[in-house]
This record gives C-alpha cells, structure tokens and sequence, in this order.
C-alpha cells in the first residue's frame, strides 16, 4: 500500500469515521452491560439477552443487505438509510421499551 492514499480527502475522512464507529461500538459493548445489570437491576441473563439482540439483528440485516446493492446499486440502499434512520430513531426512543423498567 502506498502512503498516497492519505492524500484523499475523503479517504482519510472515512478513515476517522471508521475509527470512530469502532470506538463508540466497542465502549457500549464494554459499559452497557454494566449499566443494565448496576442502574436498571437487571439480572445477568436477562442483559445478556439483550446484548445478544444487535448482533441477531445484524446477522439478519447482512442476508439482504449484501443484495441490495447488487440489485439496486450502491447510491440507492445507502439513500434509504440514510432518510429511514432519522425518521426511525425518534419513534424508536419514545416507545415503550425505551422508557426505564419499573422494579
């Protein structure tokens, strides 16, 4: 690999991203489980649960999303993404299983 690849702009942006999604992912995945169990009282199991339902989701997305571009190109999948991913998140806080457990 040559070392001229760092000239790209954007390259080295998605290079900074990258290690920033990195980061955030590996810090939930050390302290969520912590917080679950210590602030919600949540037991062992019940977290481990829990943790286990991004990878599960991830493991299910990744059968179609390798299709996807395939099928449709790459611009259009991102796009939907892209404008589902705003639109999902606030209702996804609302709801009821965002709210904290009752003891």
């Amino acid at each position: 690999m040559t070392l001229g690849v760092f000239r790209d702009v954007r390259f080295c942006i998605d290079l900074v991203n990258m290690a920033l999604v990195f980061l955030a992912m590996a810090a939930y995945t050390f302290i969520f489980p912590y917080y679950l169990q210590e602030a919600r009282g949540i037991g062992a199991g019940a977290a481990g649960l829990i943790m286990a339902c991004y990878p599960l989701v991830n493991s299910i997305v990744a059968l179609f999303r390798g299709r996807c571009p395939i099928r449709w190109g790459a611009k259009s999948p991102r796009l939907w993404g892209r404008l589902s991913t705003p639109a999902v998140l606030p209702r996804a806080a609302s709801s009821r299983s965002a709210r904290p457990f009752r003891s």
